[in-house]
């Protein structure tokens, strides 16, 4: 198409080929460029509003009429009486078995009005079992939009500094009841589901810059008290590319940082910026990935099973944050004392755990014990899932039969 217009002495053209070029082409306040731009339509996507107001742009789509008459051919198609019914089973059958299992409900978006009727109609034979909402684009707009407007204003305000420090630490303490957390979770999802079926469109424009803060919002609560964090998986696609745009993902990243257990630790932990509640989920996170890592190491198993504890105290607001914070302070202290402990006697984790158990327990000879009792743990691995688990294990008749001196049974 350029060649074509330079052929015909046409040479004021530019090539807008992503949505930020053409963001800055027309942009009234940047380079409001005066001559063709040759663009593709869903680069107008996300378009700010009022990027420019002067009245001479005037935007030409080629080969409209082809187009209308695609879509209304494919309008026709979709609306299909053979076509309906079939879809209609399909829907029914697949949200009975991967979607109602779950304890979800579920929207079916038309194409228009007299889809929407085709449908409900088509499910009707269902209705009480799938409990299914047959809605068009119109009324789930007006769904996000009173959700934006009454729904999220009390989570944008907990947001005062752009997601500073600060921020983050409020948003951690703000969450710490599990209930509190259910709730948003749940109304974020639904407004995330809107939000992903009506996008792209003009419409969203006045909520773009709310909706990523929430989200922002989401991601901060969800990272500090997932289990597990995948940040690529935390919002669905158009989200994150939204996010991405509005508030970026570092303030998820560097919050996200989990620090390494040795001598360094407490002080690091101190020197750090970030507020206590953070410091303290961080601190969790760590140990238990730690943990995760080091799965034959007794004394981490049982660290993260106490960091879990603080976690659960933390959360219902048994214990301050203060506190929580010196818990887990303590326990990696102890658990740096250990292994100094441990390396003065050049033992590995696991034999300087029953030699510790041996020796409380006023087993004679405990360090000569402890290595046939190591054998022992090792072909039982059932001990690395909890402290109790090992206790189990170290309490059995096995133990007690090695520390008369047999052999592994």
């Amino acid at each position: 198409m350029l060649k074509n217009l330079a052929a015909v002495g046409l040479n004021n053209v530019a090539h807008a080929g992503s949505i930020a070029a053409l963001n800055r082409l027309l942009a009234q306040d940047g380079q409001d460029y005066r001559g063709i731009v040759l663009t593709m339509i869903h680069k107008f996507r996300d378009m700010p509003a009022n990027l420019n107001t002067r009245r001479n742009i005037y935007i030409l789509i080629e080969e409209l009429n082809k187009i209308l008459d695609r879509a209304v051919n494919l309008k026709n198609f979709l609306k299909g009486k053979e076509r309906v019914p079939e879809v209609a089973r399909f829907v029914a059958d697949h949200f009975r078995q991967n979607v109602e299992p779950l304890g979800y409900k579920a929207f079916l978006v038309a194409v228009d009005r007299e889809a929407c009727a085709l449908y409900k109609e088509a499910l009707a034979f269902d209705s009480d079992e799938i409990n299914a909402i047959v809605k068009d684009i119109g009324l789930l707009k007006q769904l996000f939009k009173a959700k934006m407007e009454t729904k999220a204003p009390a989570y944008l305000a907990l947001v005062t500094q752009n997601f500073n420090d600060k921020d983050v630490d409020n948003l951690i303490d703000h969450f710490r009841d599990p209930e509190r957390r259910k709730a948003f979770f749940k109304e974020y999802k639904e407004i995330e589901m809107l939000y992903e079926i009506i996008s792209p469109d003009a419409f969203l424009r006045p909520f773009l810059e709310d909706y990523a803060t929430l989200s922002g919002i989401y991601g901060v609560a969800r990272n500090a008290y997932a289990r597990r964090v995948y940040v690529d998986r935390a919002f669905q696609k158009k989200t994150n590319e939204l996010v991405q745009r509005h508030i970026g993902t570092a303030w998820q990243e560097e919050r996200g940082e989990y620090v390494t257990l040795d001598r360094s630790t407490i002080k690091i932990i101190k020197m750090r910026q970030e507020g206590k509640a953070t410091k303290v989920i961080n601190l969790i996170k760590s140990i238990e990935k730690s943990a995760d890592e080091n799965s034959d190491d007794p004394f981490l198993i049982a660290m993260a099973e106490r960091a879990r504890a603080v976690q659960e105290s933390f959360e219902e607001r048994q214990t301050d944050t203060e506190e929580a914070l010196a818990d887990l302070l303590a326990a990696i202290d102890k658990n740096e004392q250990r292994k100094r402990e441990q390396a003065a006697k050049g033992l590995d984790a696991l034999t300087y755990f029953v030699l510790l158990k041996l020796t409380d327990e006023g087993i004679p000879n405990p360090e000569a014990v402890s290595r046939k009792v190591r054998e022992a743990f090792v072909r039982f691995s059932n001990w690395k899932r909890s402290e109790a688990e090992l206790r189990e294990q170290a309490q059995s008749g096995n133990l007690r039969h090695l520390c008369r001196g047999g052999q592994p049974g």
